[in-house]
Formats: structure tokens, sequence, C-alpha cells
């Protein structure tokens, strides 16, 4: 499926973990397997912004967040693949990196809602996870500290952290597997709630958000009314 000229292949729940597994195991010869998780903000972003959906093509794997993507899909009746957040793709990847004995690079925003001591307290004890912290002036930032990270979750929210991915991360010698994990971060130190698992299952997670932050009715706004619009008009598919 292609909507906004992003290309969607269509991969089950198990093609994406195995995916992600086999480029966890691969030795320093095996190529990076970069991971976009896409929802409808990420698409709208794409659709006016050239370079950064050239930057979405790219990333090896594209694994459906967004419950507005499958509906989508469904109205169009073309098969897109299965739904994977991107929260329960980044713990899966965690342990998995642990079990393989990983080092783990985890980049975040100085600024966002969870401290450095926050995001440090979650992942305490855990001596394999190094940590960078992203300002204002991130170009300027020392990425050496993570030079020898083989996983990179990037938690500084779209487009900026599928941007640092390709213009920094791809230089990092070890690095297996690189994700943009949005505000991930903020349901781990719990400075967000996520919605119960029954709301997640039934794909109204946005309504949660809506009633828990309403400041972000504008984001939401776009979600479910904005893209379903320009996308079931969008021709490439």
């Amino acid at each position: 499926m292609n909507i906004f000229g992003v290309k969607i292949i269509n991969y089950s729940r198990k093609d994406i973990l195995n995916k992600c597994f086999d480029a966890l195991i691969k030795g320093k010869n095996g190529e990076p397997l970069f991971v976009a998780t896409l929802n409808p903000e990420i698409l709208l972003t794409a659709k006016r912004d050239k370079k950064y959906k050239e930057i979405i093509n790219s990333f090896h794997l594209k694994i459906i967040d967004g419950v507005g993507i499958k509906f989508i899909s469904w109205l169009k009746k073309i098969k897109i693949g299965d739904r994977m957040t991107g929260a329960y793709l980044a713990e899966f990847l965690i342990k998995e990196a642990e079990k393989l004995n990983l080092e783990i690079g985890i980049i975040f925003n100085k600024n966002g809602f969870s401290s450095e001591r926050e995001i440090k307290k979650y992942f305490k004890s855990r001596d394999n996870i190094k940590f960078l912290g992203l300002g204002r002036e991130n170009l300027k930032n020392d990425f050496k500290i993570l030079s020898k990270a083989h996983l990179i979750l990037v938690a500084t929210g779209h487009p900026h952290q599928e941007k640092l991915i390709h213009r920094h991360v791809s230089r990092f010698p070890r690095v297996r597997l690189a994700i943009g994990i949005g505000g991930t971060l903020d349901f781990w130190t719990k400075k967000k709630k996520r919605a119960p698992k029954i709301i997640q299952k039934i794909g109204l997670e946005w309504l949660w958000r809506l009633a828990v932050q309403p400041d972000r009715f504008k984001r939401i706004l776009r979600a479910t009314i904005i893209f379903p619009i320009l996308a079931i008009f969008n021709k490439k598919h």
C-alpha cells in the first residue's frame, strides 16, 4: 500500500519480530535495520515534507502503529499488515538485546516530559544501556557515547528522530538496529498514562489521550479527521 507516497509492506506481527530479531543477531557485517513506526501524524508530515518522505521510505522496515492507517486500508480493501505499537516493539527489542548481551543506546529529549534522572531510574542497574540527552543544540552533541551501541532507541519525536537516525546513527560502526519510539519513554517513566489494554485493543487510544490530555486536541484532530479525509482520496495505493 502507498499513502502519500510512503510505501507500506504487508507484514504480519511474526514477520516484524523475526526481522528485528534477525537484525540483532547479525554480526558487524550485517546491514543495520532502520525501523519507522508509522502513524497518521508521521504520514501527514511526509506528505508535505519531500525530504522526510524520502528518509521514511529509505527505512528498511515500516510498521503500522496508528489505528487510523488500518482504518484506511479497511476502507480501501487493501491488505496492509498487522498493527504493532512502537512501545511494544521497543520492549521486545530491549529484552532480546539483553539476552544477546548487546549494548543499547537511548537518545532522548532533554526538554521532554521525562527528565534524565527519571529515565535512568527506570533503567536502574542495567549497565548495558547508555543514554544521550539532546537539547536545542542537538547537532553539536557528542555522539561518541553511543558509538559501541548495537541497538539504538531514539525518543525525540517525529520528524526529528527519523532524521537523526538517517543522518547520525547510520555512521555508528556497531549498530544493528535503530528505531524511533516517540513518547514511549514517558509511558515507561509513568509521566504519561497509557490507555487500558482493552481501549488499546479496539483502537480508541486516541480518545483516551484526548480525555487525559485535552491540549492534544489539534494533534488528535489531524490524526482522526484530517488524515482519513486526505488518505481516502489519496490516489496512490
